[in-house]
């Protein structure tokens, strides 16, 4: 559904000489070689690739059906296996945010290329990055939980309402990402 590679790709510009990376909205842009760029690009599809993604949620699911299958053949008490099951799912979003981190970690404590991007350029990069899929995704997940939390605000208002409230400060922000998406030219 999503391409995560591309989004990647779509994070470096090309330059004399390499890429241009920026790690966020407001840092200045670090160059990496095309020899780092094809390596950073080749992890990631290997992490979160098709591949990757069908190969991380089978370890994931096995990893379950096995601490089940231990904790039925093994007296263990329920809090321990949510326990167990709280590290799994820790330890799975922790190595992809691992991944996902390693063009920062590239150019941790290089010297700036570039200077920082305008408030107008880097949204307009940020929407190129994202693309126009993920944008409506964003925004239809989020009105689906900002829905979900105004039903409980109905029924019981002093956990909904700033529930709502929050999930609504959410929707507003990938609302106004999703803008960006569709404005920038492609």
């Amino acid at each position: 559904m999503f391409d995560t590679v591309g989004v990647l790709k779509r994070s470096f510009e090309p330059v004399d000489g390499g890429y241009l990376f920026y790690p966020t909205r407001w840092s200045h842009g670090y160059q990496v070689t095309p020899a780092e760029y094809e390596a950073l690009i080749e992890d990631w599809r290997r992490v979160a690739g098709w591949k990757g993604l069908v190969k991380l949620a089978g370890l994931t699911v096995l990893a379950f059906l096995a601490g089940s299958m231990l904790a039925n053949f093994v007296d263990v008490s329920r809090s321990t296996s949510s326990v167990v099951g709280y590290g799994v799912t820790a330890g799975v979003i922790g190595y992809l945010v691992w991944q996902s981190t390693a063009a920062n970690r590239l150019v941790k404590g290089r010297k700036p290329y570039a200077p920082p991007r305008s408030g107008k350029e880097a949204e307009a990069a940020m929407g190129k990055t994202l693309g126009r899929t993920i944008a409506v995704w964003m925004v239809i997940v989020s009105l689906s939980f900002l829905a979900w939390a105004v039903f409980i605000a109905i029924s019981q208002p002093l956990l909904g309402i700033p529930l709502a409230a929050l999930i609504g400060v959410v929707a507003f922000l990938n609302f106004r990402i999703a803008v960006r998406a569709f404005r920038t030219k492609r």
